[in-house]
């Protein structure tokens, strides 16, 4: 007698997405198998040359923390690790002086590129807080140079060999931000 199975998966898309800062003890991060995805916070913007920064001050520090999280990957085989950049402690200024200028933007897509083939992590997480919103008064005007960005560096990942994802944290509040509606 023979019996046949056949399986047929579906792959979910809801995502389960968890922040691990950089003052975390990665020995004690135990919620991997919950997630979906990573997220490694935070490295910055230097608003002199227009290229990621590590934010500790200590680069080589912040280096070998970023190699310990990303040795996750043998634990967990199934998230997607990403690295973000931003956070509310950053200057809003710098990011939307940035994202409005072609050549900063440009040097900034590509260190952002080179960052994710020296480090092996699998997109970026843009916490620019907000863009669009009208704390710098430039409410519009950031709104479209952060879409500008987005697609800047959506073409810079095709010329990577390996899928690359971006995300983005957006306010929930619709006067603060690009107006994406939210849902709970």
């Amino acid at each position: 007698m023979c019996t046949l199975r056949f399986t047929l998966a579906i792959e979910s898309t809801e995502k389960t997405v968890c922040y691990v800062d950089s003052s975390s003890d990665l020995k004690l991060w135990y919620p991997g198998d919950k997630c979906t995805h990573a997220i490694y916070s935070f490295i910055g913007l230097n608003d002199k040359t227009w290229r990621y920064q590590f934010t500790s001050g200590n680069d080589i520090r912040f280096s070998r923390q970023l190699r310990e999280f990303l040795m996750l990957r043998d634990k967990f085989p199934g998230i997607k690790f990403l690295i973000a950049i931003g956070d509310i402690s950053e200057s809003r200024d710098k990011y939307s002086r940035m994202a409005q200028v072609k050549s900063r933007r440009k040097t900034f897509v590509r260190s952002i590129v080179e960052f994710l083939k020296i480090y092996q992590f699998d997109g970026v997480d843009m916490d620019w807080e907000y863009p669009g919103d009208d704390w710098t008064g430039r409410g519009d005007i950031d709104k479209h140079a952060f879409l500008i960005l987005i697609e800047d560096l959506k073409n810079a990942f095709k010329t990577i060999s390996r899928p690359l994802e971006i995300s983005a944290a957006v306010s929930h509040d619709d006067d603060e931000g690009l107006g994406i509606e939210t849902y709970y």
